[in-house]
């Protein structure tokens, strides 16, 4: 590698890392989604007072009755996107507008007879979302609500059958939602 590469790739390193060491760091958790199948934690970079970005894993379960069958599911969900803070009190807080992406990959198995049937399903989403996030006096603790719809891009089921495909709604409909309590470092 020569001397000028070298030094863009050293340039290149050094802003990341300034950009990184600016910004603010919220880890977040919603406990509500345990009561939907669906809890998840969370972690958004603040760049700036106006602008956000959050990566989201979630778990989630979940049963389907096929004709009496019982497949149980069950999967990982993850989320990106962006936000922007309008008006904000501290930077990253207050009324917010939004986009993600959403994939979610699950499997269902249920046990009949002599056999046990599986059914894959992938979904890959896209969407806004809007929210609002308060945060306590000392700037550190986060309450954050929000609401998101979007389009499926995508929704792969794979070994199954139709009975299973006519009982699992398949929609280009997207919803997420979250209410999330969180720490800024």
């Amino acid at each position: 590698m020569n001397s000028s590469i070298k030094k863009s790739v050293f340039l290149v390193l050094l802003s990341m890392m300034s950009i990184a060491a600016m910004a603010q760091v919220e880890v977040k958790i919603n406990p509500i989604g345990a009561l939907f199948n669906s809890p998840d934690l969370s972690v958004e970079y603040i760049f700036s007072d106006h602008v956000g970005v959050e990566g989201r894993i979630g778990y989630s379960w979940s049963n389907v009755d096929v004709n009496g069958t019982e497949y149980k599911g069950k999967g990982l969900v993850f989320i990106g996107g962006g936000r922007y803070y309008f008006n904000p009190n501290a930077g990253g807080d207050k009324f917010y507008l939004g986009a993600y992406t959403k994939f979610k990959n699950s499997k269902y198995t249920a046990t009949l007879d002599d056999r046990t049937e599986e059914v894959k399903r992938q979904r890959l989403a896209v969407g806004s979302i809007l929210g609002y996030k308060i945060l306590s006096r000392n700037e550190r603790v986060s309450f954050d609500l929000n609401f998101g719809i979007g389009r499926a891009l995508m929704t792969r089921n794979t070994n199954a059958n139709d009975d299973f495909l006519d009982n699992v709604a398949i929609t280009k409909l997207d919803l997420i939602s979250t209410l999330a309590v969180g720490y800024r470092f």
